[in-house]
């Protein structure tokens, strides 16, 4: 007789009167052979209750699947009980399973889950599982019909690590800042790779504009911001990558990035100091922050924007004095520090007849004497004039002796549109000091 090879399959069985009909087909056979005078015979059958769990893993990550073991006798309906020992011939290198022993199932409801533990260096692809086993009494489990599972994993590649897992969004400037590019890498299998946005779409894109991308052999890819994520929760974005392989097809697990864009600007010191040559120097310096509170981690490109009205003589605070007034474009500087960046204001060059003349800082309070303000705000992600995140609005106001930022609105009220209208003279809400 031949064994029974998976040809029944008893955790398929839904019903009590499915199994009771699979049981009776069994009867019959092991009778009609006892009837033949054959010697009573055990016969094991493997059946997989699953397919392994998670499908996909990393390297040193587990899966686990559902077995059940039946050992039978020729001639008796029931299931006979019986140890056995597991047996995976086809486990790739760098992979074990657990448990190695387990006992045969007394009837349909049980089933044996094994763990199969993979190492960190074990070689990425796709593998078929062939479960079988030897008891004492069925002494062959016939193999389970292969169960695939696949060894594959989205990483973050080597030389963008210091940005991902996360994407940063930069209010379409283009090109991307160099340093703030996410790239991703799949576990190396020999294939083809489609890549696929399946969660996020609305804030993220590969480089052809879509969610989804053929990189052929390529394990690498890059991934672009999209649209501006929400200010407040958390906004992610999940990838996964599939290879076809002449074995068949391995799908990854979904790999998150979190979206963030530059958001505020926090101070952290303020001084003020003596210059020959312009009077006084007053240094303000700020932490840029992104909408979760975190330090951006790379160095970006920053720029104060002024406002066109900034030469309106109305900025005029000090209507005797002739300062020279800002320029309309504001300064933009590259590579800022994103934990310490620092703002300087001063007064006039001392050695040219300016009025009111600036003056070393006064002590031990500030002296209160305006001369001039302008408006404009701050922007993060290029140093061009108008382009990036608006992080602040906000009025530079110069004094005879220091400089301040005053009304400061941090969020600004947009992160895209720049404010509108600039206080009138001695309007501007300063610092008291």
């Amino acid at each position: 007789m031949e064994p029974l090879g998976g040809v029944m399959n008893f955790a398929g069985a839904q019903s009590v009167a499915a199994r009771s009909a699979l049981l009776a087909a069994l009867t019959v056979v092991f009778a009609a052979s006892a009837m033949s005078g054959a010697s009573a015979q055990y016969h094991g059958n493997c059946s997989p209750a699953n397919p392994p769990n998670p499908f996909s893993v990393a390297p040193g990550q587990s899966t686990s699947l559902l077995v059940f073991y039946y050992c039978f006798k020729e001639g008796d309906p029931n299931f006979q009980p019986d140890h056995l020992k597991i047996e995976i011939p086809n486990l790739p290198d760098g992979a074990k399973f657990t448990p190695p022993s387990t006992n045969a199932d007394s009837d349909s409801s049980n089933g044996t889950t094994i763990t199969i533990n993979t190492s960190k260096d074990i070689k990425p692809g796709l593998y078929k599982l062939e479960v079988g086993g030897k008891g004492q009494h069925c002494t062959n489990y016939s193999v389970c019909y292969p169960e695939p599972f696949a060894v594959l994993e989205i990483k973050c590649d080597q030389n963008a690590k210091t940005i991902c897992p996360s994407l940063w969004w930069f209010n379409g400037v283009d090109p991307q800042p160099d340093n703030y590019i996410t790239k991703l890498e799949a576990s190396k299998i020999e294939g083809q790779y489609t890549w696929t946005i399946t969660d996020g779409d609305d804030y993220a894109q590969f480089v052809n504009g879509s969610n989804t991308i053929d990189t052929g052999p390529n394990a690498n890819v890059w991934v672009y911001p999209k649209d501006e994520p929400p200010s407040s929760g958390q906004t992610t974005v999940s990838i996964t990558v599939s290879v076809k392989t002449s074995q068949g097809t391995a799908t990854s697990q979904p790999f998150q990035l979190t979206v963030h864009k530059p958001y505020s600007m926090k101070n952290i010191a303020t001084k003020d100091s003596g210059n020959l040559s312009t009077g006084y120097e007053s240094k303000l310096t700020y932490q840029v922050l992104d909408q979760y509170g975190d330090v951006l981690p790379q160095p970006i490109d920053m720029r104060e924007n002024f406002l066109p009205s900034t030469a309106n003589p109305q900025l005029i605070d000090d209507t005797t004095n002739n300062w020279p007034l800002a320029a309309n474009k504001g300064y933009g500087g590259k590579a800022s520090n994103p934990s310490k960046f620092t703002d300087t204001i001063t007064g006039p060059a001392l050695f040219l007849t300016y009025t009111p003349r600036a003056s070393f800082p006064c002590t031990p309070t500030r002296c209160q004497n305006r001369v001039l303000h302008f408006c404009g705000y701050v922007t993060v992600g290029s140093p061009d004039e108008g382009k990036g995140v608006i992080i602040a609005s906000l009025t530079w106001q110069k004094y005879t002796d220091h400089g301040r930022h005053c009304d400061l609105v941090s969020p600004a009220g947009s992160t895209t549109q720049p404010p509108s209208g600039c206080p009138g003279p001695h309007s501007a809400n300063c610092p008291a000091n």
